[in-house]
C-alpha cells in the first residue's frame, strides 16, 4: 500500500529521508497508521535493504519491551556501518521504565550511521529526557479530498461511512475499508458502541477488568472521542437536539484522556467517566 501524507508532512518526510536526525519521535494517535509510516520511513533511510533495520518489539508472549532486549540492541550497534541503518521502535510507549532509561544511554552517545525512529501516541508516553533527545514529530492529516483522490476506487457511501469515524487517520481508515475485525482500535470502538448504549450501573461493572492494563484504557478513550466526535458532527449537520449531549461527552472522554496521559489511576479515570457519560 502506497503512503498517503498531507503536503506538509510529505515535505517533512522527504527532508527526513535526504538528512535523516540522530533519533525521530513521531507523536501521532491510535489509529493513525503511524507503524506503516515510520516502517516506510526506515525503508527508504536504508533505501530499501531491510538487513538495516532493526525492529523493536515486545518478545513473544510479553506486552512490554524489556531492558534486556535494549542491552542486545547495545551489542547490535557497536559494529559499525558505512551505509544508515535504523533502529525502529514503533510503539515506544510499550518501553518499561528501565528500557526507556536504557534506550537514553544510547541516545546520548550518537552512534554515526544510526538512525532511531520511534513512536508513540502521547509524547508523555516517555520519558522527558527521551523527548529531549529526539527531534519529535506531529503529522497533520490528510485532507478528505486527498482521500477520496487516493480511495477513487471504493464506493463513495462506503468511504464517507468510514471516515466518518476515521477522519484522517489512515490506518483505521484502511481497516474499517477492508473489515478487518482484528484490529485493536476498531474492536475498541465496538467496545465503546456498547458501553454507551448500556445503563450507568452496567458500565460501572466492567470497571475492574477494563481498567487491569492502562494501554486497553487508553485505546478505549480514543473510541470513545472517535464516536462522540463522529456523533456531534453529525448532529450538527442534522441540527437535531442530541448535539448538546455529545459535546458534553466529548469533553468528558478528553477530560479523561487527559487525567490518565498524567498517569491518574485508569480505575478512577474510568469511574468519573463512565458515571458522567
Amino acid at each position: 500500500m502506497k503512503l498517503l501524507l498531507h503536503p506538509k508532512a510529505k515535505a517533512r518526510y522527504d527532508q527526513i529521508v535526504s538528512d535523516p536526525p540522530h533519533a525521530l519521535l513521531l507523536i501521532a494517535p491510535a489509529g493513525s497508521g503511524k507503524q506503516f509510516l515510520l516502517s516506510h520511513l526506515a525503508l527508504d533511510i536504508t533505501k530499501g535493504v531491510m538487513s538495516r533495520i532493526v525492529t523493536i518489539v515486545p518478545e513473544e508472549k510479553k506486552k512490554s519491551i524489556s531492558i534486556d532486549q535494549i542491552r542486545e540492541l547495545k551489542i547490535q550497534l557497536k559494529n559499525k556501518y558505512k551505509e544508515n541503518r535504523v533502529v525502529l521502535i514503533p510503539d515506544a510507549q510499550l518501553l518499561g521504565i528501565d528500557a526507556q532509561h536504557a534506550i537514553l544511554k544510547i541516545l546520548e552517545e550518537p552512534r554515526p550511521s544510526t538512525v532511531f525512529l520511534l513512536g508513540v501516541t502521547n509524547k508523555f508516553d516517555v520519558i522527558e529526557t527521551i523527548q529531549s533527545r529526539t527531534q519529535i514529530w506531529t503529522i497533520p492529516e490528510p485532507t478528505e479530498q486527498q482521500i477520496y483522490e487516493f480511495y477513487a476506487e471504493v464506493p463513495r457511501v462506503d468511504l464517507s461511512k468510514a471516515i466518518t469515524i476515521a477522519g484522517g487517520r489512515m490506518g483505521l481508515l484502511s481497516a474499517l475499508l477492508a473489515e478487518d475485525s482484528e484490529n485493536s482500535l476498531i474492536s475498541a470502538i465496538e467496545t465503546a458502541k456498547t458501553i454507551l448504549s448500556e445503563s450507568t450501573f452496567d458500565r460501572l461493572t466492567r470497571i475492574d477488568v477494563l481498567a487491569k492494563k492502562t494501554l486497553d484504557t487508553s485505546l478505549l478513550l480514543e473510541a470513545l472521542l472517535l464516536i462522540s466526535k463522529a456523533a456531534m458532527e453529525g448532529a450538527a449537520k442534522a441540527n437535531t437536539k442530541t448535539l448538546y449531549s455529545w459535546h458534553k461527552r466529548l469533553d468528558c472522554v478528553m477530560q479523561a484522556k487527559m487525567l490518565l496521559s498524567q498517569n491518574v489511576n485508569p480505575k478512577l479515570v474510568l469511574t468519573q467517566l463512565f458515571i458522567k457519560l
